[in-house]
């Protein structure tokens, strides 16, 4: 299981915010709000929150960004359309995630999906 997780983010956009910080945005295969609740409560989210940041908000469309301090300005820059299906993380944070969202029936549980239908 592990190794399939470590395949598909390895997929992933990636793009650095600061310094030696790589940020991936993770692509799901579906959103609503058994996506968001698993997300924002995961404790990269939780960390996020803590220092001060906002999990959704209005310059994403609907996507999770669990990086405090990034902007619309980097989104942009990276050349990411951001949109409800997404989460925005850290990538030390990935596997904390994809644990948050094992809360979830398998059945309804939104996949991790690779890059390659990114739009």
């Amino acid at each position: 299981w592990a190794s399939g997780v470590e395949a598909l983010c390895a997929n992933q956009i990636g793009f650095g915010v600061t310094g030696e910080v790589e940020v991936v945005v993770l692509t799901f295969g579906r959103d609503g709000q058994d996506l968001d609740d698993a997300v924002t409560s995961s404790r990269p989210a939780r960390r996020a929150l803590s220092s001060g940041a906002d999990l959704k908000p209005a310059w994403a469309n609907g996507a999770k960004v669990l990086v405090p301090g990034m902007g619309p300005g980097v989104a942009a820059e990276a050349r990411v359309h951001l949109e409800p299906r997404h989460v925005v993380v850290f990538a030390c944070d990935v596997a904390e995630v994809l644990d948050a969202l094992t809360s979830l029936p398998s059945r309804g549980r939104p996949r991790l999906k690779p890059v390659g239908g990114f739009a």
